[in-house]
């Protein structure tokens, strides 16, 4: 049984690991999408479900109008808005029919998956591949980390493009916790 000092080393090795390999040209181009859509949606099922209303409320957080899919708050999505699709596999039936329905209504879909190749990443017209290998953790953790991750510093580089100020954000922060 391993102890948990050699299974933290072993998730921020993996992690590390793929961080280095992401496509940091796809992630500014992913920031001007968000920066120049009127509303952003985020979509995932699971954990990474779970990622991605993180990352709509990070964007909230900047500012932005965003939203995640399934939140009985959630409006319907139009022609122009953006939906973040997330999905490991990019297989993820559910995910691939909101990116559908997006994409028919006139939305523009950007794909964050671990698989390029995809049904998900056919459907977008842009995507940042989340970089994964096998993972020894439990439950394959490592695309949810590495999700996690890059949908913050994501986030980041859109603040930096609009030119938000750390204050501004924190104003927004939620205070109800």
């Amino acid at each position: 049984m391993s102890d948990a000092r050699s299974l933290l080393a072993q998730a921020l090795a993996e992690a590390q690991s793929s961080l280095e390999a992401v496509d940091t040209a796809a992630l500014d181009i992913a920031a001007q999408l968000i920066a120049s859509s009127p509303r952003c949606f985020a979509a995932g099922q699971g954990r990474s479900g779970h990622v991605a209303r993180m990352f709509a409320m990070r964007l909230a957080q900047l500012g932005r109008r965003a939203h995640a899919v399934g939140e009985s708050t959630t409006p319907a999505i139009a022609a122009g808005d953006l939906l973040v699709a997330c999905s490991g596999s990019g297989e993820t039936h559910t995910t691939c029919y909101q990116a559908q329905k997006a994409r028919d209504v006139g939305a523009t879909v950007m794909a964050a998956t671990g698989r390029p190749d995809s049904s998900l990443a056919a459907l977008a017209s842009h995507v940042v591949r989340i970089p994964t290998a096998e993972s020894e953790q439990l439950g394959a953790s490592r695309y949810e980390h590495v999700l996690l991750i890059v949908l913050d510093t994501l986030a980041a580089r859109v603040a930096a493009v609009l030119d938000i100020p750390a204050d501004e954000i924190w104003g927004r922060h939620a205070n109800l916790e």
